[in-house]
């Protein structure tokens, strides 16, 4: 009985959190109104109650933002409540509450902003499963509207290490998703012989999606790199998997990259 009496006064002070706010307004008022950026302030009370409350009520509000700019203050603060927060119900709807605004944002210097923070909370030896696997997922949509290619070079060795080496499957698919969009937009030689190399160090794994993955990938990013030596190192990695691998489509992708690779050995030569 005492339990149940004791679960029934958690409720309710858990309802008296969430209604009140150090402003006189509450969070279902904020909610009503539309004013996300009160329910973004609420983020940062001290009670759970309360920002659990804005939290759950931001993504729907969000959505409704008919003027992406007038997002823009707050897509840092909730990037920061996202991977911060104690409690994972906030964190969780205050993620979604993210989501709807980068889908909507084309606003560079946002997009700018949020993809180190994002990149940071990949790092699979300081960050738990759960912020992971959101930040590839962010990722994934950030990199593929952020035109400042510049800033997305230093990125690579991360989203590579994501891809190939992270435990968790969803982790390597969203962060496979941002590697490619980054690698279609990349012209820095240097940058894509790093990723070629480490590309063709895969063709050798025995997990047949990173071999296929990589294939594919391979046959695009050897068509940007001019480097005699480095065409010829990546020749001979990229062979034997073009004529021995035992899958089909890694054999076709291998040779894409193998027959483009000669046809640029070749016009190196007549030049």
């Amino acid at each position: 009985m005492f339990g149940f009496r004791l679960s029934i006064a958690l409720c309710l002070i858990g309802l008296i959190c969430t209604s009140s706010t150090a402003d006189g307004k509450t969070v279902e008022e904020l909610k009503k109104a539309g004013d996300f950026r009160g329910l973004v302030a609420k983020l940062g009370d001290h009670r759970a109650s309360v920002r659990r409350g804005a939290a759950v009520a931001l993504p729907g509000v969000v959505g409704k933002v008919k003027d992406p700019a007038a997002l823009k203050p707050i897509i840092g603060r909730l990037i920061d409540v996202r991977f911060r927060d104690p409690w994972k119900t906030t964190r969780e709807y205050s993620g979604r509450a993210l989501m709807n605004a980068l889908n909507k944002t084309k606003d560079q210097v946002v997009l700018s902003n949020a993809l180190q923070p994002l990149v940071d909370a990949l790092d699979r030896g300081q960050v738990d499963l759960e912020r992971r696997r959101y930040a590839a997922v962010a990722l994934s949509v950030v990199v593929m509207r952020l035109e400042r290619v510049d800033l997305l070079r230093p990125r690579i060795p991360d989203l590579l290490a994501a891809t190939f080496k992270d435990p968790d499957e969803g982790v390597r698919k969203y962060a496979e998703r941002a590697l490619q969009h980054t690698l279609m937009k990349l012209d820095h030689e240097p940058t894509l012989t790093i990723a070629a190399n480490s590309l063709a160090a895969q063709l050798e794994s025995k997990d047949l999606h990173f071999r296929s993955y990589s294939a594919v990938m391979l046959s695009g990013v050897v068509r940007k790199i001019k480097d005699r030596d480095t065409l010829e190192s990546l020749l001979r990695r990229i062979t034997p998997a073009a004529t021995k691998d035992r899958d089909k489509g890694v054999r076709e992708y291998s040779s894409r990259a193998m027959r483009h690779i000669q046809n640029a050995l070749k016009r190196n030569e007549e030049m």
